[in-house]
């Protein structure tokens, strides 16, 4: 038989036992539940940053029409197909030269599969070919100019050119 004192040592055993189980679990459960908050931290600063990425339906439908607006301002930089033939643009284009005062030597059509371009020889000022040129890049219409040679003659400023140049036709 257990003695008096024994008896206590062994309750005394039993109980901090007890308490060292019951420390552990709720450890255990502190740590899961510290866990588990700094997921729900983590997924609720996903979900503000998430709002503030979603535009509301008023904003969309703004940026919607701006972007409307500007396909619609790009769409006048092209002619119409049939708004524009290769010898109304030559003729177009030889009354430009000759207001800026460059003679047309020649110019004929291109033979190239699906442009719509022209080949000129040209001479006058150099200044007046810059002139034509910055005229052709600033206008209302897309015009290019895929290849441009220049021949200068002394150091008069007169200049021999051969370029080609061409529009462009929206098929839609």
């Amino acid at each position: 038989m257990l003695h008096r004192r024994e008896r206590r040592v062994l309750s005394l055993c039993g109980a901090v036992s007890a308490a060292s189980i019951l420390v552990f679990l709720v450890n255990f459960e502190l740590g899961k539940l510290n866990e588990v908050h700094a997921r729900s931290r983590q997924q609720y600063a996903q979900i503000v940053k998430l709002r503030g990425s979603i535009r509301s339906e008023s904003m969309l439908l703004s940026e919607q029409n701006r972007r409307e607006g500007e396909v619609e301002a790009a769409r006048k930089g092209f002619y119409a197909q049939g708004e524009m033939n290769l010898y109304a643009f030559g003729t177009l284009i030889k009354n430009k030269l000759a207001a800026r005062g460059l003679r047309v030597i020649r110019y004929q059509i291109m033979d190239l599969k699906d442009a719509n371009s022209l080949e000129f020889s040209i001479s006058g000022s150099i200044d007046s070919l810059v002139l034509f040129l910055k005229e052709v890049s600033e206008s209302e219409k897309y015009w290019t100019v895929p290849s441009l040679t220049l021949t200068m003659r002394g150091e008069s400023g007169q200049v021999d050119s051969v370029f080609r140049i061409g529009y462009e036709v929206l098929d839609f």
